[in-house]
C-alpha cells in the first residue's frame, strides 16, 4: 500500500509540472515570442468596441447625399447672409431702391443655388452610352455631353431659382412692409439661398427627364409672373403674350429669357427622354437576341424602324423647343416676319407629334394617346373661338402653353416609369439567377452523403477544408 501511495504522489507530481499553471507568470521567452496568454476583455472594453464599430457603419448613398446636400445648404446660407448685409452697408444710393435691392437679392440665392447644382451633378457618375448610340461612347464626346449637361442644367435651375426667390421676396416685402423687411433682409436671403441650394443639390443628384419636366411648368409661371409685375404696360394682356416681350425694358428682357429657357428645358427632355428609350430598345433587342448570347442584328428592318421612331419623336419634340428659343429670340417690332415664323411653325411639330404618337412610341400606354388627341380638340376649340372674335388671343397662347406643358410632363412620367420598370427588371432577374444557383446547390448537397459533402467542400475551397481534413 505504501509503494502505491510513492507510486501516485510521484505520478501527480510529475503531471503537475508538465501542466503549467494558471495564476504563473508567463516567462521572458513566451513574452518575446508571443505565447503568452491573452487577458479576456472586460464588459467594459466589448461594450466600448460595440460602440466604435456601430459609430463607424459606413453611410449609403442615399444618406450620403443628403448629409452632403445639407452641407451645401449651410454653405450657402452663410456666404448669402455675408454677401447680402455687405450689399447693404457699402451699395450706393441707388442700387438701394426696393426694386434693385431684390434683384441683387434674388441674384445672390441664384448664384448659390447654381453652383451648388453644378456641385451636386458633378458629383453624380456619368452614365454609359447605349449601344445604339455608337458616337456617345467614346470618351471626349462624353465628356463634352456631361459638360453641356452640367451647364444647361444648372442655368435652368439658377434662372427658375432666380425667378420664384424674386416673386417671393417681393410678396414678403409688401406683406411685412418695408421697414421691417429691410432689417430682416439678410436673415431672409440666407434662408432661401440655403433652401434653394439644399433642393438645387438633390435635384441634380439623382436627375431625370421627370425632375426637369417637372421643374419646367414652375420655371414658366414664375418667371411670367414676375415680368408681369415689373412691366410697365398693364395692358398688356388685351392684345397677346408677346405684347409682354415686346420692349427692351427689364420686364420685356425677363419674359424674353423665360421663353428662350423654357425651350432649353424642352430640348433637355428631349435629350433625356432619347436616351431612355435608346437604352430600353437596347435592352429589349439584347434580350431578344437568344437571350444576350448573340449580338444584335442592326440591318433588321426592326432595329431599323426602331431607331428611325426615336430619331423622329426626337426631331419633333426638340423643334418645338427651338420654336420657344425663336419667338424669345426675336422680338415682334424688329422682327415681325422671324417672330411669326418661330410662333406659328412651332405648332406643326407639336402637332405632327401628338397624332403620330401611337406609332412613334408603341411603348406607351394607351391613356397617354387620348390625352394628347384631347389636347389637339381642346386647343383647337379655343383657336376657332378666337377666329369668331368670341376670346382673345391671349387667353390661346395661355391654354397652348399650358397644355404643352402639362403634356410634356405627363411624358416625362412615362418615361420615367418605364425606366424604372426597366430597372427593376434587371433586379429581379438577378435575384431569380441567384435564389436557382442557391437553390441547385442546397439540392445538390442534400443528394450527397457525409463523405460526398467534404469532397464537395474540398472542392469548392481547398484551403477550408484542408484543417477539417486534418483534425480527422
Amino acid at each position: 500500500m505504501a509503494r502505491r501511495r510513492e507510486k501516485t504522489a510521484t505520478a501527480a507530481q510529475a503531471a503537475a509540472e508538465r501542466t503549467p499553471s494558471r495564476t504563473a507568470a508567463p516567462s521572458d521567452d513566451a513574452l518575446r515570442n508571443g505565447d503568452a496568454p491573452r487577458k479576456r476583455d472586460s464588459g467594459t472594453s466589448r461594450n466600448r468596441n460595440r460602440k466604435h464599430n456601430r459609430r463607424r457603419t459606413p453611410m449609403g448613398t442615399h444618406q450620403r447625399t443628403e448629409t452632403r446636400a445639407l452641407m451645401a445648404a449651410m454653405i450657402s446660407l452663410a456666404i448669402a447672409y455675408v454677401s447680402m448685409t455687405i450689399y447693404l452697408k457699402q451699395a450706393s444710393a441707388i442700387w438701394l431702391i426696393s426694386g434693385r435691392k431684390l434683384l441683387a437679392a434674388a441674384s445672390i440665392i441664384a448664384i448659390s443655388s447654381f453652383l451648388m447644382f453644378i456641385v451636386g451633378y458633378a458629383r453624380t457618375p456619368m452614365l454609359p452610352a447605349p449601344e445604339t448610340m455608337h458616337t456617345l461612347r467614346r470618351l471626349p464626346l462624353r465628356i463634352a455631353r456631361r459638360a453641356i449637361e452640367a451647364c444647361s442644367l444648372s442655368v435652368v435651375f439658377g434662372a427658375t431659382a432666380f425667378f420664384l426667390s424674386y416673386a417671393l421676396l417681393s410678396a414678403a416685402n409688401t406683406i411685412m412692409g418695408r421697414d421691417l423687411f429691410d432689417s430682416l433682409m439678410p436673415a431672409v436671403v440666407a434662408a432661401f439661398a440655403g433652401v434653394a441650394s439644399y433642393l438645387g443639390f438633390i435635384q441634380a443628384s439623382s436627375l431625370s427627364a421627370k425632375a426637369v419636366a417637372t421643374m419646367l411648368p414652375l420655371f414658366v409661371i414664375a418667371g411670367v409672373t414676375v415680368a408681369a409685375m415689373t412691366s410697365d404696360d398693364p395692358w398688356w394682356w388685351h392684345n397677346n403674350f408677346s405684347q409682354l416681350g415686346d420692349r427692351t425694358t427689364f420686364a420685356a428682357q425677363l419674359f424674353n429669357a423665360t421663353l428662350i429657357l423654357a425651350g432649353l428645358c424642352i430640348i433637355i427632355v428631349t435629350y433625356f427622354a432619347s436616351f431612355e428609350l435608346a437604352t430600353t430598345q437596347f435592352a429589349i433587342d439584347s434580350a431578344g437576341a437568344h437571350n444576350g448570347t448573340e449580338p444584335i442584328d442592326r440591318t433588321s428592318k426592326q432595329f431599323r424602324l426602331a431607331v428611325a421612331r426615336i430619331v423622329i419623336f426626337s426631331l419633333l419634340l426638340a423643334l418645338t423647343g427651338v420654336g420657344l428659343i425663336g419667338v424669345g429670340s426675336f422680338r415682334y417690332t424688329p422682327h415681325p416676319l422671324l417672330h411669326n415664323v418661330f410662333a406659328r411653325g412651332m405648332t406643326v411639330p407639336m402637332g405632327l407629334l401628338l397624332v403620330l404618337l401611337p406609332w412613334l412610341m408603341p411603348q406607351l400606354s394607351r391613356f397617354m394617346y387620348v390625352f394628347s388627341y384631347v389636347i389637339i380638340l381642346v386647343d383647337g376649340a379655343d383657336l376657332l373661338r378666337w377666329l369668331r372674335g368670341d376670346t382673345t388671343l391671349t387667353s390661346v397662347e395661355a391654354l397652348a402653353c399650358l397644355t404643352l406643358f402639362a403634356w410634356v410632363i405627363a411624358f416625362s412620367r412615362q418615361i420615367a416609369a418605364i425606366q424604372t420598370d426597366r430597372i427593376q427588371a434587371r433586379i429581379l432577374t438577378a435575384a431569380r439567377s441567384t435564389d436557382l444557383a442557391v437553390s441547385d446547390t442546397a439540392d445538390e448537397l442534400a443528394g450527397m452523403t457525409e463523405p460526398q459533402r467534404a469532397q464537395h467542400r474540398l472542392e469548392e475551397d481547398p484551403a477550408d477544408a484542408a484543417p477539417a481534413h486534418g483534425s480527422e
